[in-house]
C-alpha cells in the first residue's frame, strides 16, 4: 500500500497508543499488544522507505512504548528473564527464521543420508566407529558412573559442545562454507552412528535410551549456531548500504539472543548428557522426559513464529 493509505489506514491506532503511554494509568488495552504491532509498522514503513517524517513518529512512539511497557520492571530479575524468553528470543527467531530454516534442512538432510548409507552398507557404518561399538556395547556398560566422573564428563561436554557452535559460528564467516561444512558432517555422523548401532543392536537397548533426552537440546543448539554463523557471514559479505563494520555491529546485537539461548541449551545438553543420560533406569521414563524435552523446545519455536505470523497477518487486513 502507499504511505498515505497505510497512514489513513493506522493513524488512529498511532493516536491511541501515544495517549495510553503518556496516560497515568492503562485503561482496557492490550499495550504489549499494540507495542508489537507498532513495531512491525515500523518495520514496513522502513522496507518500503516511506517519508522521514512518518518513521520519526513510528519510531518516536516504539521507544516511548518500550520505555512504558519495560523501564520500571527492569528492576524484578525474574522480568528480565521473562522479557527474554517472551520477547526477545521469540522477535529473533522470527527475524532469522529463513536461517534456522537453512541450518535445520543443511544438518537433517545429511543425517538421512548418513543413515539411509550406514543401512544399505554397513561397512561403511563400521569405517572409523569402532569406538562408539565399545561405548554402546551392553556388555561394556557395568552400571552407572560414578558422580566424579560425571562432572568430569560434564565439563568434557561442555568443551566438547561450545567447539561445534565456535566452529559452526567461526567457520561461517568465510563465505558460510566452513560452516555449512561443519553442520553437514555432524549430521552425516549422527545418522552413521545411529546405523551402525541398529546393525550391531544396540539401538534400541543403549544408543537410543542414552542420546533420547540430551539430543534436543544439544541439536537445536548446533543449529542455532550455524544460523548465526551465516546471519554474520551475511552481513560481511553483503552489507548492502551500510559500512561493513556497522552491519555486523547490527546483525551481532540483533543475534545476541540466539547466541545466549544456543549457549544456554548447548549448557542443559551437557548437564543431561553427564548427569541424566548414563543413569540405569528404565527405558520408558527416558522416552518420556526425552519426549517432554522435544515437545517444549518445538512448541517454543511454534509460539515464536506463530505470534508474529498472527501479528503480521492482521497488519494485511
Amino acid at each position: 500500500m502507499t504511505e498515505a493509505e497505510f497512514t489513513a489506514q493506522y493513524s488512529d491506532e498511532w493516536d491511541r497508543l501515544e495517549r495510553e503511554i503518556t496516560a497515568a494509568r492503562f485503561v482496557e488495552f492490550d499495550l504489549p499488544l499494540a507495542h508489537l504491532r507498532l513495531c512491525e509498522q515500523l518495520a514496513y514503513a522502513e522496507a518500503n522507505a516511506f517519508s522521514a517524517s512518518l518513521r520519526a513518529r513510528l519510531n518516536r512512539i516504539a521507544l516511548a512504548g518500550h520505555r512504558r511497557l519495560y523501564g520500571q520492571k527492569r528492576r524484578s530479575g525474574w522480568f528480565v528473564v521473562y522479557e527474554f524468553f517472551a520477547e526477545k528470543l521469540p522477535n529473533s527467531i522470527y527475524f532469522y527464521r529463513f536461517y534456522l530454516l537453512l541450518a535445520a534442512v543443511i544438518f537433517v538432510l545429511p543425517s538421512f543420508l548418513g543413515l539411509t548409507v550406514g543401512l544399505v552398507y554397513p561397512d561403511i557404518a563400521a569405517l572409523g566407529h569402532s569406538e562408539y561399538v565399545d561405548m554402546y556395547d551392553p556388555a561394556q556398560r557395568n552400571g552407572s558412573r560414578l558422580f566424579d566422573a560425571d562432572i568430569y564428563m560434564f565439563g568434557y561436554y561442555i568443551l566438547h559442545n561450545t567447539s561445534i557452535g565456535l566452529r559452526n559460528i567461526g567457520g561461517s564467516l568465510f563465505f558460510g562454507i566452513g560452516g555449512i561444512v561443519s553442520l553437514a558432517y555432524n549430521g552425516w555422523e549422527m545418522g552413521i552412528v545411529a546405523a551402525l548401532m541398529m546393525h550391531e543392536g544396540f539401538a534400541a537397548e543403549t544408543f537410543f535410551p542414552f542420546v533420547a533426552t540430551h539430543s534436543a537440546p544439544e541439536l537445536t543448539a548446533v543449529v542455532l549456531s550455524a544460523a548465526v554463523g551465516l546471519a554474520l557471514a551475511k552481513a560481511f559479505l553483503f552489507p548492502g548500504r551500510k559500512l561493513r563494520r556497522n552491519s555486523i555491529k547490527e546483525a551481532t546485537v540483533k543475534l545476541f539472543p540466539l547466541l545466549l539461548f544456543m549457549v544456554l541449551l548447548f549448557f542443559i545438553a551437557a548437564f543431561l548428557e553427564a548427569f541424566w543420560s548414563p543413569r540405569n533406569i528404565s527405558r520408558g521414563l527416558k522416552y518420556t522426559v526425552a519426549g517432554m524435552v522435544w515437545f517444549s523446545l518445538i512448541w517454543y519455536f511454534y509460539y515464536s513464529l506463530r505470534r508474529f505470523v498472527n501479528c503480521a497477518s492482521s497488519l494485511s487486513k
